[in-house]
């Protein structure tokens, strides 16, 4: 029965008067962000939790300030601060109604021992405060909330050569703190995500399909989406990998209520190639470059590119 109480201090901040990479969405046009993890924000405990377990290596839970991203949705490059920087592929707020750090409680249970099968399970505040470290009476003031399923099996030598399957539901109550003009609809969904390995070489792919419109951050835009790409893994024996991946996505044909930009808006294509290397036993270093064509909230730009260099150093 063993518990422990987890908190992290974050605080990120552009130099000068630089461009803020999370907010490139309103800069290029582009549906979902092509670099979520680079926001500003003053300190605050955007983790504070307590897990604990029940039994030993079968079932853990957390309760307190928590991203559902952090236990939900599995993806073996998802490390948004040295792999791909496109949301889609880590963290898919254009497609799933996901919120940011709150109030939530989520677990992970193995319902058989010694199986590779998982259930994980969580329940977030929809309308997080970014600074509010226990902003936590919002939450049950407003009710709102974001609930996800996730059931998913791995086969083979788990942490180095495995294949992944999950599938998971979710869904979102009607954000009532957006500001007026962008789409904000409850709704539910479903996605596929999966990944194969061949020695060194990994494939992946997935598929959403999802109704709720606007989400907390109000860029939950997408109907359908999908991923699928491959990974080539420790080149040049470096640890790391070089991938490769495509995404598309299809916005909702009309949202009631929304600002006229929304309207009418054409399906988005991605493709995104990184290098993640480990250039000393603490430093990785991730260059790689991102292409978004018909950007849906840019009509007058046909394709984008967007390079990418992000240094990862471990104290």
């Amino acid at each position: 029965y063993q518990g422990s109480l987890t908190a992290a201090v974050d605080w990120r901040q552009a130099f000068g008067g630089t461009s803020v990479p999370a907010f490139f969405l309103q800069d290029t046009g582009s549906i979902w962000t092509t670099d979520l993890t680079v926001i500003e924000w003053d300190p605050w405990l955007s983790t504070f939790y307590w897990e604990q377990w029940f039994t030993k290596n079968r079932f853990v839970a957390r309760v307190g300030t928590q991203a559902a991203v952090q236990i939900f949705d599995f993806f073996r490059f998802k490390d948004g601060r040295s792999s791909f920087s496109n949301s889609e592929f880590w963290f898919p707020i254009a497609s799933t109604p996901l919120p940011g750090p709150g109030l939530g409680a989520s677990f992970e249970l193995w319902p058989k021992k010694d199986s590779p099968l998982y259930v994980v399970g969580t329940v977030n505040d929809l309308n997080f405060e970014v600074g509010k470290s226990f902003a936590w009476d919002e939450a049950f003031r407003r009710g709102e909330f974001f609930y996800g399923l996730e059931v998913g099996y791995n086969w083979g030598t788990f942490p180095t050569n495995f294949d992944h399957l999950h599938a998971q539901i979710f869904y979102a109550d009607e954000a009532s703190t957006l500001p007026a003009g962008l789409p904000s609809k409850s709704g539910a969904g479903f996605k596929i995500r999966g990944s194969k390995q061949w020695d060194r070489v990994v494939g992946f792919a997935s598929y959403t399909n999802n109704n709720a419109q606007g989400g907390p951050f109000g860029i939950t835009l997408l109907e359908n989406a999908a991923t699928a790409g491959v990974a080539y893994l420790r080149p040049l024996d470096i640890r790391g990998e070089i991938s490769i991946g495509a995404n598309w996505g299809q916005p909702f044909s009309s949202f009631a209520g929304a600002a006229p930009v929304f309207q009418g808006l054409k399906d988005q294509y991605g493709i995104e190639t990184y290098w993640k290397l480990l250039l000393t036993p603490d430093v990785w270093i991730t260059p790689g470059i991102q292409l978004v064509f018909d950007p849906a909230l840019n009509p007058d730009v046909s394709t984008l590119a967007i390079g990418t260099v992000k240094l990862h150093f471990f104290l």
